[in-house]
């Protein structure tokens, strides 16, 4: 990003860094379950192309809510608290889109259904995928709907780790 467009985006987030609001759309599924089709987009595996009246219906995944909330940004009548809550999600589904888990599908709720054993525990390959390989993770297994108690709770210890961090990769 350009200076100005951090100085803009620390505006926005009254003083507050993008890495410190890229966890915050998982916070808010908790609070709000209408909002989780919104961190996916399920393109079969064996599909060549995105259809988004497949992939996508009615606007409820990613990438059309990643394009709802620039809109937002880009609306000069919109207010400040509006475009906070916009760029929060904008940083979050852009993390989103680039975990490959979130954005196919191979039968198997995105890894959340799919039984691995990591570190010698049983958990689901979605958790272990997202987090489960970083440095400094706290290990959530699977429950019975086969979604790690970290997917009903947030990210690492407390919810608030970035999971952008250098150090999770």
């Amino acid at each position: 990003m350009t200076s100005a467009a951090l100085t803009k985006a620390s505006d926005l987030l009254s003083g507050a860094s993008i890495v410190s609001v890229a966890s915050w759309a998982d916070n808010y599924r908790r609070d709000h379950p209408e909002s989780g089709p919104w961190h996916y987009i399920n393109i079969p595996l064996a599909e060549s192309k995105i259809d988004m009246a497949r992939d996508c219906p009615n606007g409820q995944c990613v990438l059309a809510q990643t394009q709802h909330f620039l809109s937002v940004l880009q609306e000069a009548d919109a207010d400040k608290a509006a475009k906070a809550e916009a760029l929060k999600f904008v940083v979050h589904f852009v993390g989103d889109l680039h975990r490959s888990l979130h954005d196919e599908d191979n039968g198997d709720r995105g890894g959340n259904t799919r039984h691995v054993t990591f570190d010698g525990k049983p958990d689901n390959l979605h958790w272990v995928w997202d987090t489960g390989r970083g440095v400094g993770t706290e290990h959530h297994p699977a429950g019975e709907d086969g979604v790690g108690e970290r997917e009903h709770r947030g990210l690492g210890a407390g919810g608030s780790q970035a999971r952008s961090e250098s150090g999770l990769w």
